[in-house]
């Protein structure tokens, strides 16, 4: 798993390649004397892939910004609410707070959070009918509720599945397609098997043999996919709703000496440094993401509007960031995400309105991102 956690430097070499990337970069306001430290708890799930992404991504942009960034695990509603108790219970108050919406617990946390007058920041997943009605949005019935960063689960369903009927149609396939969702009540499972479901009853001859739930693990989809091969033996398509389900598909259809990419089209959603390279292999056609850096982005809008400049002005306080799909036909652009070495000597500074004088608007975009690290060279 990569991570982003800078290594030293001290040859002259090093020297000389940052003093070449400072001129590249755009120019930064120095920090003057008004400049306010913050301290940020962020209260996550705590197991590695994608959520790992999500955890080194954030410490690299607060390593940027001279955040003081706490982590707290929680991998469920309720480890989630216990751990803002214990947060909320330190002497030392934290500045604000960062958090992924549970379901069963996320209006108390709310309430929690606005009784102690710490204000806090949300992201992952969009909120359902039920609960934007419950809720309302950002610093409305909640007023320390800054903000809400998420991805349209629903819209990344269906655009996996338009991207995977395309390329089988392109070659002249019929699609026989079956899907590995993951849990039906949480992280937006739900909303991407009904994307893919609504699709499949519009697109004439599209059939979606199957859709089973899982719990979002690697063994869960390697079980699915042996039986379902099975069961559907003329399945010409995959469609995997995680990283990790996706990782465990194409582990089965080694297995039962099914070559992926060929025999049997994969797509999925969320990068991984393996997906990537299961891309350059031809084994996996798409993989749609760029979600694991909404906790890195809501720490720079978090930033900025503790030193005055409030993100409500420019992007408003509910901000849906669509997912982007990396497939072999541009790859090569957006390797350098995962690039530890090149990351070393980022600065995120370049994507804040507090630093970036010429900055207009916020560039919260994975896509920039990776053109602006391709910037940089490779860094020996």
């Amino acid at each position: 798993m990569f991570r982003f956690h800078r290594q030293s430097k001290t040859s002259l070499l090093l020297i000389m390649l940052l003093f070449v990337i400072e001129c590249l970069q755009p120019a930064l306001a120095q920090p003057d004397k008004a400049h306010k430290p913050l301290t940020v708890a962020y209260i996550g799930i705590s197991w590695d892939g994608y959520w790992g992404h999500v955890k080194n991504f954030m410490h690299q942009v607060a390593d940027d910004l001279d955040i003081r960034l706490l982590f707290k695990s929680a991998d469920n509603g309720k480890l989630a609410y216990k751990a803002l108790e214990d947060v909320l219970s330190q002497e030392e108050q934290v500045d604000y707070l960062v958090f992924t919406l549970h379901p069963h617990s996320m209006s108390r946390m709310f309430a929690l959070a606005e009784s102690k007058g710490i204000p806090y920041f949300t992201f992952n997943r969009d909120l359902t009918d039920k609960q934007k009605q419950q809720l309302g949005k950002p610093r409305e019935k909640y007023p320390l509720w800054l903000g809400h960063i998420y991805a349209d689960d629903y819209i990344a369903g269906r655009q996996l599945a338009e991207l995977m009927v395309k390329a089988t149609n392109d070659n002249l396939g019929k699609v026989s397609m079956i899907g590995i969702g993951g849990t039906y009540t949480v992280g937006g499972g739900a909303e991407r098997n009904s994307g893919l479901i609504d699709l499949s009853t519009e697109k004439p001859g599209f059939v979606l043999n199957r859709v089973i739930h899982t719990k979002w693990r690697v063994a869960d989809a390697e079980r699915a996919v042996a039986q379902l091969m099975t069961v559907y033996p003329d399945t010409n398509v995959i469609w995997s709703a995680s990283e990790s389900l996706t990782t465990g598909t194409i582990s089965a259809l080694r297995q039962l000496d099914i070559t992926p990419g060929k025999e049997v089209l994969v797509g999925g959603i969320d990068w991984s440094p393996e997906g990537l390279e299961s891309i350059q292999r031809g084994e996996l056609h798409v993989s749609l993401g760029g979600s694991f850096m909404q906790g890195g982005w809501s720490l720079i809008l978090l930033h900025d509007y503790h030193q005055g400049i409030d993100f409500n002005n420019d992007i408003g306080t509910m901000i849906s960031l669509p997912l982007h799909p990396i497939t072999a036909a541009n790859i090569e652009r957006y390797v350098t995400i995962f690039d530890e070495a090149r990351f070393n000597f980022f600065n995120f500074k370049t994507y804040s309105k507090y630093y970036s004088s010429n900055l207009e608007r916020y560039l919260l975009s994975p896509t920039i991102l990776a053109d602006d690290s391709n910037k940089i060279g490779s860094p020996q």
